[in-house]
């Protein structure tokens, strides 16, 4: 047995595969779970972290603290005998002592363990993770002396069959193997993906189901109970099998999508991402065992808080959204991907997913560490999602997805009006249905309160009368920050603006700021006119060179290739304008005009600065 050469990475992103086109396995053959009405014990409840309640997750400045105090690299040291090779990923924490802003005195960061099968929020002052990465950094330097000799020991004395477990759905037990032996683990599990394929297929797709199993329920009962009471069958290979054929998400949340710069999109199942992560985890979990059970090792890799699923007695995974922001966000993921490369290098379906995955993270378009966590529906025969709807934006977008409008707002789209106690904000609203509200809504107001309550009433009138027409405001369409020129005009206006600010510290920089946007709006709303009335005129030309062309043609009797050309060039002209002019869905694509909050409405201290709009 030979050691080849230690190395240590540069910080790097995560690497790509290799450049091919972009495809997504068919879920087409996949249907929906059914689940067994049966009725719960106590011991098949789902468990909700428990702990926290009031308080933040974390301090302030903890993670600001933690950051400039140490760094966690890594190395990875592989051993090969024959035609087998094991590769561990040892930890490899910095401390620093120089260039500290931050005290840790009060600091703390919530980590999530798992008590009896439940996990359980603890509030963790910050100086213990530090202790634990001194201790971590000692427990490196541990591994790495010993490592030869773990891996000749794993390759001569086996402690279980892998296949056999597999094969056997012992999934527990091999949870438990992964745990306490896991360079062996790593050892049987590339074995299987070497020698016996199917084996380690039927592998992956058990890790998805404990993965979502347990994220539900918790790790109080076996895997065999909770698939049992989940879909009504033993847990058998046979089952397993015919469960994944049948297997699939609900319509909302089965494909993830981006557009790329040239128009073309991108496409993957929840399903494919899914199994990544599964993946990614096991990786993770045998390649490097001190990263996976060090909370400490985490946060500081991540800068994120860890999430957890139980797994039966003190035995965790980790949450899809932390192994995404380790696989797609940090130094120790371009590893990951390195070993995912090796794992399926021969797989082509496989390597394309990746490198969608990756082509999907590095345009931005879809935040895939924040997807939550699939889980089991507690009462509807389906796979979930369970994302906590907690930020303006989700709920704008949830909103925008059931197809619901704030009616008051469309008839006033710039009075402000307060309707909660003290009349500082509006919490009052009527959403209904968007076709509903634009057919039969006439009329929509706030009243006061003759009931005796502290909010306003609010009114909504629903008629077959026609409602009165009103003037809509104006959005700004994304197409028209496509121009560079007027992106460098609102760069240099908005630097003129700075400058005016840095000129006059005791002014009301509000008002400024409100009267500028003013300004902006009026000006490029003057600019989306003249690019209407500029596809208006390229319509028009088009349609007189068609006529031209057509009137050449009758009269020479040649030039049918020119009639052709000019008919396509308008039919593609058009057929773009005709896309603009009635695209249902133009909120999606639309940014709603920002608006000062009261921070900039509040009494000038001292100077008045009018607003104008020249």
């Amino acid at each position: 047995m030979q050691p080849a050469e230690s190395t240590v990475p540069k910080p790097s992103q995560p690497k790509a595969a290799k450049k091919q086109k972009a495809a997504t396995r068919d879920t087409a053959e996949f249907t929906e779970v059914r689940r067994k009405k049966v009725p719960r014990s106590s011991n098949t409840q789902t468990h909700p972290p428990h702990g926290l309640v009031g308080r933040p997750w974390t301090s302030p400045n903890a993670f600001a603290a933690l950051a400039e105090r140490w760094t966690v690299g890594y190395t990875h040291h592989t051993l090969s005998d024959d035609d087998v090779s094991s590769t561990t990923i040892i930890p490899e924490p910095d401390a620093h002592v120089a260039d500290l802003h931050h005290d840790t005195a009060g600091e703390f960061v919530t980590c999530m363990n798992i008590d009896a099968g439940t996990p359980t929020a603890t509030v963790v002052p910050l100086d213990v993770l530090l202790a634990e990465l001194a201790a971590l950094d000692a427990a490196s330097h541990l591994a790495v002396s010993t490592h030869q000799a773990e891996v000749e020991a794993a390759h001569t004395d086996s402690n279980f069959d892998m296949a056999a477990l597999v094969n056997a759905v012992r999934v527990d037990t091999l949870c438990g193997h992964l745990s306490s032996h896991p360079v062996e683990f790593g050892i049987q599990l590339h074995h299987l993906l070497a020698h016996d394929r199917p084996t380690f297929e039927f592998f992956v797709r058990q890790r998805l189901l404990h993965r979502w199993l347990r994220a539900t329920w918790g790790g109080t009962s076996s895997f065999d109970r909770l698939y049992t009471q989940t879909f009504g069958k033993v847990a058998s290979k046979a089952n397993i099998i015919e469960l994944f054929t049948a297997l699939a998400f609900p319509d909302d949340h089965e494909t993830l999508t981006a557009a790329t710069e040239n128009g073309d999109e991108l496409s993957l199942s929840r399903f494919d991402f899914e199994l990544v992560l599964a993946i990614a985890e096991v990786l993770l979990a045998a390649h490097g065992p001190l990263f996976f059970n060090s909370e400490a090792a985490l946060l500081a890799t991540t800068g994120a808080l860890v999430g957890v699923i139980a797994s039966p007695g003190a035995m965790r995974c980790l949450s899809s959204d932390t192994m995404a922001t380790v696989l797609l966000t940090t130094q120790l993921g371009s590893e990951l991907w390195r070993l995912l490369e090796v794992v399926y290098a021969s797989d082509e379906d496989m390597r394309r997913i990746l490198l969608t995955l990756h082509d999907m993270y590095e345009l931005g378009q879809c935040d895939l560490t924040t997807l939550g966590q699939v889980q089991v529906h507690e009462s509807a025969p389906c796979l979930i999602v369970n994302t906590n709807y907690h930020g303006k934006l989700e709920c704008v977008e949830w909103l925008a997805s059931i197809r619901v409008i704030d009616v008051w707002r469309t008839f006033h789209p710039h009075v402000r009006l307060y309707s909660g106690p003290g009349r500082v904000n509006r919490l009052d609203y009527l959403f209904i249905d968007h076709d509903l509200a634009t057919n039969l809504c006439t009329s929509a107001s706030y009243l006061p309160n003759t009931f005796g309550g502290d909010h306003l009433r609010h009114s909504v009138t629903l008629s077959h009368t026609q409602s009165p027409s009103s003037r809509s405001y104006w959005r700004l369409p994304r197409e028209l920050l496509a121009d560079p020129h007027i992106i460098l005009g609102i760069r240099q206006e908005a630097a003129l603006l700075l400058e005016d600010m840095i000129a006059a510290p005791l002014a009301n920089h509000g008002a400024m700021w409100y009267g500028w946007l003013k300004r902006m709006k009026g000006r490029l709303v003057k600019c989306h006119r003249q690019y209407l009335e500029a596809n208006t005129t390229t319509l028009h030309h088009l349609q007189l060179r068609v006529a031209a062309a057509q009137r050449a043609f009758e009269v020479n009797g040649f030039g049918a290739a020119d009639v052709g050309a000019a008919k396509l060039a308008l039919e593609q002209a058009s057929a773009e304008h005709r896309q603009h002019a009635m695209d249902r869905q133009f909120d999606f694509h639309a940014n709603t005009n920002e608006r000062g909050t009261s921070h900039f409405f509040r009494r000038p201290q001292g100077t008045k600065v009018p607003i104008t709009c020249p």
